[in-house]
């Protein structure tokens, strides 16, 4: 318990320290910054919260790769500790400061590996003759997923049917995976982000984290009683290595392949940022190179 309120100390200041720096360099404007507010709030804001997110979470992600550090990535690693709605005001100046404005503004943060996610991208192929056909393996794990949260059968075929059908038009990944958001529902959208993501990095053609990823996309993937003693041991103690998750897990090994790890190296940075009740967020995702490096990436 001790750890991890120290955890969440520290990854707080980390980010105070971040945002505060950012805000201080538009202090001097702030007078004149609210008498425009209307027109310049949200490009300033913006500012603010991209070089904030920046600093903060490369400084977070990188403080556990190197050597002597871990080769793995859990839930209980630093970076998925959250940072809830802070002010910056009470973290940085005692309540009788005349900076009234930073007790007024508020940041919160979260980091989440994509590489527990399946990825829409994965499902499908292209052959030689430039034909995309389907990666069944894959096929069948987004399926299984969308099975286990009660998709009807016949959605799940409308839903993958679709999804192949946009392929057939010559355009990017970007452009099909934002047609796929606007054909299914709102409620169907969320409930598919909770076990996927849409993106042109096929991450996971060598990399789903057993330490991270959910149930419902670890049994996806694997027999059910292994996905949940994966998911039950893991509380207790990450998976170290591969070997480790295969000594631990009755016949893990046979199923063990490329396609599963224990690290993760795509990440998810979402911020949000509030200054007198109005709030900007963003979102910006990372991969993490071998060489102590942050690679900003688009999706």
């Amino acid at each position: 318990m001790k750890q991890q309120r120290g955890v969440a100390i520290f990854l707080a200041v980390l980010i105070m320290v971040s945002a505060t720096a950012l805000i201080a360099t538009m202090g001097v404007q702030y007078i004149g910054w609210r008498q425009a507010r209307a027109f310049s709030q949200s490009s300033l804001q913006a500012r603010w919260i991209e070089q904030g997110v920046q600093q903060w979470s490369q400084t977070v992600l990188l403080m556990e790769r190197g050597p002597n550090k871990s080769n793995y990535d859990s839930l209980k690693s630093l970076w998925a500790k959250p940072l809830e709605k802070t002010s910056i005001g009470t973290f940085l100046y005692n309540e009788k400061s005349t900076e009234e404005w930073l007790q007024a503004t508020y940041v919160e943060g979260s980091i989440v590996d994509v590489n527990r996610f399946l990825n829409w991208r994965d499902t499908l192929s292209m052959d030689t003759r430039g034909v995309h056909t389907w990666n069944y393996a894959y096929k069948l794990a987004f399926e299984k997923s969308m099975e286990q949260m009660n998709f009807a059968p016949s959605r799940i075929s409308e839903i993958m049917t679709f999804w192949k059908s946009l392929f057939s038009e010559g355009r990017t990944i970007q452009f099909n995976c934002a047609a796929l958001q606007s054909y299914v529902t709102d409620k169907e959208w969320q409930r598919l982000q909770e076990v996927a993501r849409c993106s042109p990095w096929d991450w996971n053609l060598w990399s789903l984290n057993i330490n991270t990823a959910d149930l419902v996309v670890l049994k996806s993937v694997l027999p059910s009683e292994i996905a949940q003693t994966i998911v039950t041991e893991r509380q207790t103690k990450p998976y170290e290595s591969p070997q480790d998750a295969v000594a631990r897990i009755a016949n893990l090994g046979k199923y063990w392949n490329e396609t599963l790890t224990v690290q993760s190296n795509y990440f998810e940075v979402s911020t949000k940022v509030t200054v007198d009740g109005i709030s900007t967020e963003a979102m910006i995702h990372y991969k993490v190179l071998p060489q102590r490096k942050v690679l900003f990436v688009v999706f």
